[in-house]
């Protein structure tokens, strides 16, 4: 009985919906005519023009409202929509009605979007045309239509026409070509790359995570995901959304050689082939990928991005002149390092560092904030990628060391009611190093160890460590440390496990050395 009675209330409210908006519609309509009428008036009649257009402009709004809210599922309802998106958008709406179903356009220069729907406001098809290539079926914007998701339908409109605007009508087919070839390049390369969980492809495949383009929304790149991020989050790593990075076409000041082949790349010999004018086009264009969120990027990796392609420079904020560790502390965790460094405490179980930062290694070196990286050929994106893995690896240990810790914490242990404080001496050299010192009590005596993170170039994402004992210039490498740092990307953790195994040895009475820690 109750599901009879739920049936009948949710049947009332949908007529209810439809009257509602064909009382509404019947307005605009009325609203419609009398902008006609008071146009062929006097001047004096100017008054009633502008109050028929105001009062369309609010019943407008009014039913789009209403059509957001409770999802008018009529035919009248979807055309209005629809027609009302593509003034938003400066697009071109027209409709095609027939017995069996009615088909509407919404169009650019650039690209067609045809959308069928049955004479009761049912949606069954939806085909998308860019440039001249053949229309193809999108089932990403079925889908919207179908669940009555209008903002976000318009936000893929909205992409497209951007991708419209980045060129001159006469250049618009080549656009799309360029970015067609672009994409099909980037995703046979990621198809062929090994099968492996999603951390390791974000991290170690030399493109990250290919997302293919999506209705009107671009290609997307996910290259970075900080290990700690995850470890110290309560949801899964597929929830975290990373480091990522849109593929775009923007207007540049000058002509640019860019590729139109798909073939362009040579999976037999993992290579591509030099551009040519059989391959490529000279368009006042560039391509982009552009960054999810700002990258705080030193001078040096600013510099080597710039070399990959020198012709467009990357796109970044005006540099304050501060040292490049202090624009890390304040775009990732919201900290002011005071002007001699700073002391930054982190909590860890049974243990409290003080990172005190040495600005000798970073004063000189200074950065900005980058957003955007212009590219012309696909192989760019390799070198580009790996740069900004390696950055974006150095500011994740920074950041760890800056109050709060780094995302993951060491496990409890059960010796938080005895608590040992470490001062810790930081220096650094953006995107290469950090070199952590302390002085620990070992068989009676004083003595010094130095732990220094690299960052390689080559394999950013797998960073190492080193230890020194005492004064020694030689560094070990630690394999067990490496592994730690690797799976968590935090320096205070890293940190905590060394000195968990400087006690142990120092318990057992063992002699001090760099071995302790392989």
């Amino acid at each position: 009985m109750t599901e009879g009675l739920v049936e009948t209330v949710s049947k009332d409210a949908v007529a209810r919906v439809t009257e509602v908006a064909e009382m509404i519609r019947s307005r605009c309509a009325h609203a419609q005519q009398l902008k006609l009428t008071g146009q062929q008036v006097t001047t004096a009649g100017s008054v009633q023009v502008a109050q028929a257009e105001e009062m369309q402009k609010k019943l407008l709004e009014v039913i789009l409202r209403l059509e957001e809210e409770v999802r008018d599922p009529t035919l009248a309802g979807m055309q209005q929509r629809l027609e009302h998106m593509s003034k938003k958008l400066r697009l071109k709406f027209d409709l095609q009605p027939s017995q069996s179903q009615v088909l509407l356009f919404l169009s650019s220069k650039g690209f067609f979007v045809e959308v069928s729907c049955t004479p009761l406001g049912t949606v069954g098809g939806v085909t998308l045309t860019l440039g001249r290539s053949q229309p193809s079926d999108c089932p990403v914007l079925l889908e919207l239509l179908q669940c009555k998701q209008f903002r976000e339908f318009e936000r893929h409109l909205g992409a497209l026409e951007e991708l419209d605007a980045q060129a001159g009508v006469s250049d618009k087919v080549h656009v799309y070509k360029v970015l067609t070839a672009l994409e099909s390049i980037l995703l046979s390369i990621s198809e062929s790359s090994p099968q492996a969980a999603k951390q390791d492809v974000i991290l170690l495949n030399p493109l990250g995570q290919v997302t293919p383009r999506s209705g009107g929304l671009p290609m997307q790149l996910t290259f970075f995901l900080n290990p700690g991020d995850v470890i110290g989050s309560s949801t899964t790593a597929t929830a975290v959304a990373g480091v990522y990075g849109k593929v775009i076409l923007e207007k540049a000041s000058k002509m640019c050689l860019l590729p139109i082949d798909p073939n362009l790349f040579n999976p037999s010999k993992a290579n591509f082939y030099p551009l040519s004018e059989q391959n490529s086009v000279q368009l006042a264009a560039t391509l982009l990928l552009e960054l999810s969120q700002p990258v705080p990027v030193c001078r040096p990796i600013l510099n080597h991005l710039h070399q990959v392609d020198p012709s467009p420079a990357p796109h970044h904020t005006p540099s304050d002149g501060g040292s490049f560790d202090e624009l890390v502390a304040k775009q990732m965790r919201g900290v002011v390092l005071s002007s001699d460094g700073g002391t930054q405490v982190v909590h860890l179980p049974g243990q409290c560092h003080y990172y005190s930062f040495s600005k000798l290694g970073a004063a000189e070196v200074g950065g900005v904030l980058v957003y955007k990286v212009p590219f012309t050929h696909p192989c760019h994106l390799f070198t580009v990628i790996q740069s900004l893995r390696r950055q974006l690896i150095y500011n994740s240990l920074v950041a760890s060391c800056l109050g709060g810790g780094g995302g993951a914490r060491a496990p409890n242990d059960g010796s938080m009611l005895d608590v040992q404080e470490y001062l810790l001496e930081v220096k650094t050299v953006p995107a290469e190093a950090i070199e952590v010192a302390l002085d620990s009590v070992f068989q009676s005596e004083q003595e010094r160890l130095t732990v220094r993170f690299l960052i390689p170039e080559v394999q950013p994402t797998l960073p190492t460590v080193e230890v020194c004992v005492g004064l020694a210039d030689e560094s070990t490498h630690s394999l067990q440390l490496s592994k730690v740092l690797q799976k968590c990307m935090s320096v205070p953790v890293t940190l905590w496990r060394a000195i968990k195994l400087l006690s142990k040895c120092n318990a057992l009475g063992a002699k001090l050395s760099a071995d302790i820690f392989h």
